[in-house]
């Protein structure tokens, strides 16, 4: 798709829209998103490694209560209460379930539970 003779696919409508690129190897992308949360994010960061399929949406209550949105396959918590712009979301496709996280402008972060 070309708009504005720009390729959708080279990662710059992405990061226009998202703050951040989302394409390329999800490794690479992570360490970005790691590279732009502030320290309070990596403490969070730490405690959502421990996370699996299994205890996700468990641990996601636990931290930030009921889903703000609430849908068949997927969920999604507010971070920031106060203007939703930081959301964990678990996504559920085929069988497999994806926690992602979005800071609007800033990164986005996910993993394969």
């Amino acid at each position: 798709m070309d708009i504005f003779g720009i390729e959708s696919s080279d990662g710059l409508l992405s990061s226009w829209r998202h703050g951040a690129d989302t394409s390329g190897l999800l490794e690479a992308r992570n360490a970005q998103a790691v590279a732009a949360m502030t320290p309070d994010e990596r403490v969070l960061l730490e405690r959502l490694q421990g996370i699996h399929k299994a205890n996700a949406e468990e641990t996601l209550r636990s931290l930030f209560g009921a889903p703000v949105f609430e849908d068949e396959g997927s969920k999604m918590w507010s971070v920031t209460a106060a203007d939703r712009s930081s959301t964990l979301g678990l996504l559920e496709r085929w069988g497999a379930l994806t926690l992602l996280w979005q800071a609007n402008g800033r990164f986005i972060y996910a993993r394969r539970l």
